[in-house]
């Protein structure tokens, strides 16, 4: 098939798989090279756009024929690039925030009784988790492993790792801003030891 993209588009809304494996010829190489200039991870490039052309296919009968494709892909690729970095900064905010929480609570040994609270609230808000994310946040948080590692270990994209540690993370920061026996103790903790 040599046709013009939006033809291509046309055939790609009628479920044409041939169409579908033409366009993901052309645009792979293109859409992986724009996206490794941001991520600079070929392993999580690679998840990226296997997600951009499943997207391609499940929502194949939005696609509007009378716009640009090429635009129309680039736009879904840019826009899941901007979501991998809210993703990684949520991640790292929170993570943060839960590492500041800890080292506040651990730096004296006056505050044991404060930290093993904390501790126990900590483990309360993650077997709270569903399984799968729970079992992912226990690779990261308490194994140490990579979501590289994960992901292989699991048999899950590095994306799928990101996005659960990342809603763990947001629940968990929930759960101890909703928990006002811990915040009590911080802000008391925090007042007294500042």
């Amino acid at each position: 098939m040599n046709e013009k993209d939006e033809i291509l588009a046309g055939y790609l809304i009628k479920d044409n798989h041939e169409a579908f494996t033409e366009l993901y010829v052309r645009y792979h190489d293109k859409l992986y090279n724009f996206c490794y200039k941001f991520i600079h991870s070929k392993e999580e490039t690679e998840d990226i756009i296997q997600e951009i052309f499943f997207k391609l296919w499940t929502n194949r009968k939005e696609i509007n024929t009378s716009l640009s494709f090429s635009s129309y892909l680039y736009t879904i690729t840019y826009n899941k690039i901007k979501n991998y970095f809210r993703h990684l900064n949520v991640e790292y905010k929170i993570k943060t925030y839960l590492a500041d929480i800890e080292n506040n609570i651990s730096n004296t040994i006056d505050n044991k009784l404060l930290y093993t609270e904390y501790q126990r609230l900590l483990r309360q808000a993650i077997n709270e988790l569903p399984p799968q994310r729970q079992r992912i946040f226990k690779l990261s948080w308490e194994n140490n492993l990579s979501h590289k590692e994960i992901a292989e270990q699991l048999g899950v994209s590095i994306n799928t790792v990101q996005q659960h540690i990342s809603l763990s993370l947001k629940f968990i920061r929930h759960f101890f801003n909703k928990n006002a026996e811990l915040n009590w103790i911080v802000i008391l903790f925090l007042s007294i030891y500042k």
